[in-house]
């Protein structure tokens, strides 16, 4: 009878047992999904980022801040890693952006010069400065920087990106009106001087520069008027030159 007992025993242990390194096996194997799904959304969130760097830094922003953004993009190459510490790709990113950083500690304020070049550009330019904003507003709430910081980054990005917009599209019109193209010309001064007057961005000079983009597209019209005027005059020479003869 004990030894019948001792077999049960056994029995149900090995069943417990296995039942229980079965559980464990599977729990192990749900983590490491669970593992590659959040260190996949993390480095689609480091592209995005590192994106988002690549177009402050061809726009020439505040040093302070790309570097700001960087050391984001280090902290959340560094939860990469913490999640797999043998995570080949991680690793040789955060090699990278440590790279990246130690350029932009070098790097000089360099602002002005490059503007958007076309409409895509533009689209692009806008939403990567206002994704930066939000990531700046993040990093307030999470007390990373503290918020007289944020609200000056956000001020500052604001302004440039209103800056960029506003000088793409004047960049254009004044091409146009070079090739004589002054319908062309007189739209896309309009729809810089309609930016202008939309945005809530403040700064000396706005007022003013307002009325300089209003007196280009007057110009304009007067050049239209003027070429009509001259258009039909030349026109009619022919038909008085034909009277007078009769």
């Amino acid at each position: 009878m004990t030894l019948l007992v001792l077999v049960v025993f056994v029995l149900l242990s090995l069943v417990i047992g296995g039942v229980w390194m079965s559980n464990q096996a599977s729990k192990k194997q749900q983590q490491k999904v669970q593992d590659k799904a959040r260190i996949r959304k993390l480095k689609q969130l480091a592209v995005d980022v590192e994106e988002v760097l690549g177009t402050l830094r061809h726009y020439k922003t505040d040093p302070e801040l790309l570097k700001l953004v960087c050391n984001y993009l280090i902290g959340e190459t560094e939860r990469r890693i913490q999640i797999d510490s043998e995570n080949a790709e991680a690793l040789a990113d955060m090699e990278r952006v440590r790279a990246i950083y130690a350029d932009l500690e070098n790097l000089k304020d360099g602002k002005g010069g490059v503007i958007p070049a076309n409409d895509r550009q533009i689209a692009i330019m806008k939403r990567h400065f206002i994704k930066t904003m939000k990531l700046v507003k993040h990093m307030s709430a999470k007390s990373t920087i503290n918020e007289m910081e944020a609200q000056e980054h956000i001020r500052t990005l604001r302004h440039l990106m209103l800056r960029l917009e506003v000088d793409a599209y004047m960049s254009q019109a004044e091409k146009a009106r070079l090739n004589e193209d002054n319908m062309t010309a007189g739209n896309l001064f309009k729809h810089a001087k309609e930016i202008l007057v939309a945005s809530e961005v403040g700064y000396d000079g706005k007022t003013e520069e307002i009325k300089n983009i209003s007196k280009k597209i007057a110009s304009l019209y007067t050049t239209v008027d003027s070429l009509k005027d001259k258009s039909e005059s030349d026109e009619s020479q022919p038909e008085n030159q034909s009277h007078e003869q009769n």
